[in-house]
């Protein structure tokens, strides 16, 4: 049955549509309202409780019944589920919640990581908002049967809804075509080329929420899709999706005595996938989502006079998400590309140091975490610890400098980058620690060091 007493637009001209919800128009009455073009007229179909419906003249056909569909207006900016239909592609995405640990190092007998922080999947907020009729700009082309969608930006400020819902490059004033492109563009673009404006514009308009992609981070994407449903089924053209990680956060934790390590993980990284259509007529995303976040380690000490110590990290912290999503082990991998060092003094006399370089330490998922074995890997090298440091390995500080003949007390002339801090100008030869009793009982250690 059709829809009756809706009311047909055709430039300033109105009609009615008759008890059966149908309008015979002549070619006369056309050109008239028209203002004589029958290419370009537009008309305009409206009722209250459904959404206006918009076709052309050039579409209908002499002596044929031209039926048009009208959504209803709870779901106009939806009429065909396209949000449900996006949303379904996240699925078969887990929500996974995991702590991710780097290798292990054991100072003073005690076994560690040398950092870790809070990891795993959790996509759900962009799901949520990809399925959310309120959360998308939806335009269509009754021309062409068309519809064009953009979601994961603010529905705030940028006006992309005011118009009809026709994206006609006949109306200059619409903006939606000019977004719609500047996604696909930036989306398509290869990856690390698009820290530029566009970067900028789409990043300030997007849509933001927490959520994990290897790593508990902000989360804002924006995504792009074009539907053809001349079939009266939506059959997917192109679309594809650019999601943008910014971490930042720091954990600390005890290592030995008043010592504890501080590491961040921070950075602001894209990832784009594409959007495919399987022949049952369901979405999947397409492809890799690859990024990596600079990595700090630093040690922190409650009295530097008794345990000093200084712990670096240069390198970076790699994830990447391989689509269509299989499974959390399967999907997700994270690995460590670093130059590390530890360093500490005792007493500002013993000093005991390390470092080793990780071409690429597995970090994901957690049955290959390692130097690359595997899950082959040979128990001993799962077990191993990347670094061990005890109290038995604290050395004097070098004094070589007394040997010096020239009379002239200075720091040596060639300090090593990494123990810079630990070579002091004007010092004297080592004093001898001597434990002093109180007279309440208490112990102390008494010795001269040079400052």
């Amino acid at each position: 049955m059709g829809i009756s007493g809706a009311t047909v637009t055709i430039g300033s001209t109105t009609f009615t549509t008759n008890a059966s919800g149908g309008l015979q128009l002549t070619e006369a009455q056309l050109k008239s309202a028209s203002g004589g073009s029958l290419t370009s007229a537009k008309i305009v179909i409206s009722k209250a409780g459904y959404a206006d419906a918009t076709l052309y003249a050039n579409e209908l056909k002499k002596g044929m019944v031209t039926t048009v569909q009208m959504g209803s207006q709870s779901s106009s900016s939806d009429q065909f589920g396209v949000g449900e239909l996006l949303a379904d592609a996240f699925s078969a995405v887990e929500t996974i919640d995991c702590v991710v640990k780097g290798p292990d190092v054991k100072l003073f007998g005690k076994e560690t990581p040398l950092f870790q922080f809070d990891g795993g999947i959790d996509l759900t907020p962009i799901k949520n908002k990809l399925g959310s009729s309120a959360s998308l700009h939806v335009k269509f082309d009754t021309q062409k049967k068309v519809v064009k969608v953009i979601g994961g930006l603010k529905k705030a400020g940028l006006n992309l809804d005011s118009n009809e819902m026709d994206y006609s490059a006949t109306d200059p004033d619409n903006k939606f075509n000019d977004w719609y492109s500047q996604i696909c563009n930036f989306t398509n673009t290869e990856p690390g080329a698009a820290k530029n404006g566009l970067f900028k514009k789409l990043y300030e308009n997007a849509d933001k929420s927490d959520g994990k992609l290897g790593v508990k981070a902000n989360l804002s994407y924006f995504a792009y899709a074009q539907f053809d449903y001349s079939t009266g089924k939506l059959v997917l053209q192109e679309g594809g999706m650019t999601v943008i990680i910014s971490a930042g956060f720091e954990a600390n934790y005890p290592i030995a005595a008043a010592a504890y390590l501080c590491f961040k993980l921070y950075g602001e990284a894209t990832g784009s996938v594409k959007m495919v259509m399987e022949d049952a007529g369901m979405i999947d995303l397409s492809g890799k989502v690859e990024f990596a976040l600079k990595p700090s380690i630093g040690v922190g000490v409650g009295n530097k006079n008794i345990l000093a110590g200084e712990v670096g990290i240069d390198g970076k912290v790699s994830f990447s998400i391989d689509f269509p999503y299989v499974d959390f082990d399967s999907s997700i991998g994270a690995y460590l590309s670093a130059q590390v060092y530890v360093q500490l003094t005792l007493l500002r006399i013993f000093s005991a140091k390390w470092s080793t370089n990780f071409p690429k330490y597995i970090l994901l998922p957690e049955s290959e975490r390692g130097f690359g074995y595997g899950k082959k890997a040979p128990a001993r090298a799962k077990a191993a610890s990347a670094v061990e440091i005890g109290w038995d390995d604290f050395e004097l500080i070098s004094r070589d400098y007394l040997n010096d003949k020239t009379g002239i007390r200075k720091a040596p002339a060639k300090s090593r980058g990494l123990s810079a801090n630990l070579n002091e100008n004007s010092v004297y030869p080592y004093g001898s620690p001597k434990l002093i009793a109180l007279n309440n009982g208490n112990v102390v250690a008494l010795w001269v060091y040079d400052d």
